[in-house]
């Protein structure tokens, strides 16, 4: 055998090739040329086809002068089901010399049964105990370890670094841009769980459980910078939308984070009130009535805005002095007060929500002067027969609203006192009471009519014909001798009075005449 058991690239006392010799010829079928001097134990025991993952093989010599030599054979296969047998024990120098005349006898033994290990692939969570920073990179590598000790470490191919879902985003916030668009503004999380926050999910939804949500991916850039701002497009106008974000990472999602507030309705400024009318309540004073715009802007309105001014221009008068706000949503008249008698006066109503005040409308007619005006209608009338035959007995209440018809506040279901001068309720137009005046007749439409006069808000009728069915009516009479409109309808769906009343809704209320038949 050649002196290197490892395998040389050179040909000349090669442990694998032929030494240099004309009859030397290298062969690689077993039982391979037993002429051949050279070759190492290892890749001649490495050509026999029953092994497939070699051997190793080692060398020592026996003693320091006898020439002989043990190999040490490593099968590297796995399993026990072969045996390794020389085939000629009896070795001599290949060449006969003086200094070779000993023989060698090649005596094979198994030092050990040998068993291929089980393949060890595994893992493991590392600190068994304690924690690792996040986010810091460790470089981690593994040993193999038996009886004798440790072996050669391997080193993972890349450091890596504990990391986990980020936190969720800090500062949302949401706020309305337009009459279809939501803005939010959000800033990255406190916890970007070890890595670096790539994106968000903004998500919005009309129900606060998301059960059909839209969503938009932002994917951070460069140029962008927190604040983030990000605006959701094409909704619809009035309707409720709620907003959360979630930040992302290499890990994925983290947690949603709600919006402040947690929903909001895109919207813009309403439109016009409707049914803008004015009407003159006395010589100092003229009330507006209104209905709601048509178009509440996305948002519900949240009152009006009653301007006056001189000129149509609404610029010739301080815009402090000659403009009122009602907070009341619910309101739908305003009497304005300390106007000059006899001047002209325009008005116009605006409405406001969220967005602002609206556009504004002129009213109906456009401008009028206040002055003492007739007296408001008399309401609630009703008349019953009394326990004296021939005698009926009429009640009715003092007006509630202006001979214009528009209540002086509130509405015309509830409609409120109109304002006092000197004691003087202007419902009467200005000026006082003077007297009631009832007509009471046979007939609805009180031909030859009789009429009697109170100071007080009843009557008691007499000289009846009994059984005999007679239909009242009342009206008011102020110090200017000026008349009201007749009551003679009882009130109807809570108005007072109705007849023939055009309510904003375009319907027509008109209550029962009101009479009796006396005992």
């Amino acid at each position: 055998m050649a002196s290197d058991e490892a395998s040389s690239v050179s040909v000349s006392g090669s442990g694998v090739f032929c030494t240099t010799s004309t009859t030397c010829t290298s062969s690689s079928v077993f039982p391979f040329d037993q002429l051949e001097k050279s070759g190492s134990m290892q890749s001649k025991l490495e050509q026999f086809s029953q092994l497939s993952k070699g051997v190793e093989v080692t060398r020592s010599a026996l003693a320091a002068t006898d020439g002989g030599f043990t190999w040490t054979i490593t099968f590297l296969d796995g399993g026990n089901d072969f045996s390794l047998v020389a085939r000629d024990v009896s070795l001599a120098c290949a060449v006969a010399s003086a200094s070779c005349g000993e023989t060698y006898e090649a005596v094979p033994a198994v030092l050990r049964v040998g068993v291929m290990p089980s393949s060890c692939v595994g893992s493991s969570v590392i600190p068994s105990t304690g924690v690792l920073n996040k986010g810091q990179l460790y470089y981690v590598r593994v040993f193999a370890y038996n009886q004798v000790g440790f072996g050669e470490p391997k080193m993972a191919l890349a450091p890596q670094k504990p990391m986990v879902v980020p936190g969720p985003p800090t500062a949302t916030t949401l706020a309305v841009l337009t009459a279809s668009e939501l803005v939010v503004l959000y800033s990255p999380p406190s916890d970007t769980g070890g890595d670096t926050v790539t994106g968000y999910e903004i998500q919005w939804a009309t129900d606060s459980g998301f059960s059909s949500p839209d969503s938009d991916l932002v994917v951070l850039t460069s140029s962008m910078s927190a604040p983030y701002r990000h605006i959701i497009s094409s909704l619809t106008k009035g309707m409720i939308y709620y907003v959360r974000i979630r930040a992302r990472n290499s890990q994925g999602f983290g947690q949603f984070q709600l919006t402040s507030p947690v929903s909001q309705q895109p919207y813009t400024i309403p439109s016009s009130p409707t049914q803008v009318v004015l009407g003159v309540t006395s010589s100092t004073m003229l009330t507006v009535g209104w209905a709601p715009p048509a178009d509440d802007g996305g948002d519900t309105v949240s009152g009006y805005i009653v301007q006056w001014d001189t000129t149509a221009s609404f610029n010739s008068l301080a815009v402090a002095s000659t403009t009122a706000t009602i907070s009341d949503a619910a309101q739908r008249a305003y009497t304005i007060t300390l106007l000059t008698p006899g001047t002209r006066y325009y008005v116009r109503v605006f409405a406001k929500n969220l967005g602002g005040k609206g556009i504004p409308q002129a009213s109906t007619p456009a401008s009028l002067q206040p002055a003492t005006t007739r007296s408001g209608k008399p309401n609630s009338l009703a008349v019953a027969a009394t326990a004296t035959p021939g005698q009926l007995q009429v009640v009715w209440q003092p007006p509630r609203v202006p001979a214009h018809g528009i209540p002086c506040a509130g509405t015309m279901l509830v409609p409120q006192s109109c304002p006092s001068v000197n004691g003087l309720d202007m419902v009467f137009g200005g000026v006082s009471l003077e007297s009631y005046l009832v007509q009471y007749a046979v007939s609805s439409d009180f031909s030859l009519a009789v009429e009697t006069r109170a100071t007080t808000t009843s009557v008691i009728i007499s000289g009846l014909e009994s059984g005999t069915t007679y239909y009242v009516r009342v009206l008011t009479v102020n110090s200017q001798g000026l008349n009201s409109d007749f009551c003679s309808r009882t009130n109807s769906q809570n108005l007072l009075c109705p007849d023939h009343l055009v309510l904003q809704d375009g319907s027509v209320v008109t209550g029962d005449f009101v009479y009796a038949a006396p005992l």
